[in-house]
């Protein structure tokens, strides 16, 4: 398996560059939910000090793509079952306000942009490929949520978006992950956007979210019972 986590070369913005390919390396699921990160052997394998590793990994925790665990240290964000819960009651009501407001802000270029993206997300599922059904999955909603013109719900969104994809890249072996209920909601939202239909964008994109939680939760309890 080849992984994001090489040498680093030259101080200029040295934790910086850490916390980017820390970042790039859980994103990817090469260092997934739960993984401890253990500053002395990061700093190893990318041939830095530990201070800027360090510096790296409170940056993370920050981000949300981190938590510091009593007894174990810094851990990649995992989620409870309440974590999870709370994360996504959160982004149902972001999600829905940049879909309402994406359906009166969105131009006609970014709309089409969103049709496209669908289209590609169609092929990907029919392909059974978990990785492009995550990338366009979170492409979609970015979309959106560029497409709200509110550059502060768009900073909330994308912080949220990459603990979100770690929750779905860890369920997107399920089964049932890839099905067309994501595709049917997909094309309810974009639906009302294309018809500027604000209340009814955001109605339907809240419904998409609470029916990605319940599955998350059942693939989550799933997985328990079977681990």
């Amino acid at each position: 398996m080849t992984t994001s986590l090489t040498p680093i070369q030259g101080h200029e913005l040295l934790a910086k560059r850490v916390e980017h390919q820390l970042r790039e390396a859980i994103l990817a699921g090469e260092l997934p939910p739960g993984s401890h990160l253990s500053v002395p052997e990061l700093a190893r394998r990318l041939g830095v000090s530990r201070t800027p590793v360090r510096d790296a990994v409170y940056a993370l925790e920050r981000a949300g793509l981190a938590e510091i665990r009593a007894r174990h240290g810094a851990v990649v964000f995992g989620g409870s079952h309440d974590d999870l819960r709370h994360l996504f009651e959160l982004r149902e009501a972001l999600d829905g306000m940049a879909a309402r407001l994406g359906a009166a802000r969105m131009t006609p270029p970014e709309r089409d942009a969103l049709r496209e993206v669908l289209d590609q997300h169609t092929e990907a599922i029919r392909h059974a490929d978990p990785d492009l059904h995550v990338a366009f999955d979170a492409e979609f909603h970015r979309l959106i949520r560029d497409g709200a013109r509110n550059p502060r719900l768009a900073d909330d969104l994308a912080r949220l978006q990459d603990q979100i994809v770690l929750v779905m890249r860890a369920v997107s072996l399920a089964p049932g992950a890839m099905g067309h209920g994501v595709l049917h909601d997909h094309a309810a939202v974009l639906a009302a956007i294309t018809r500027a239909e604000p209340e009814t964008a955001e109605r339907a994109m809240r419904a998409h979210i609470r029916a990605v939680l319940r599955f998350v939760e059942d693939a989550s309890f799933e997985a328990e019972i079977t681990g």
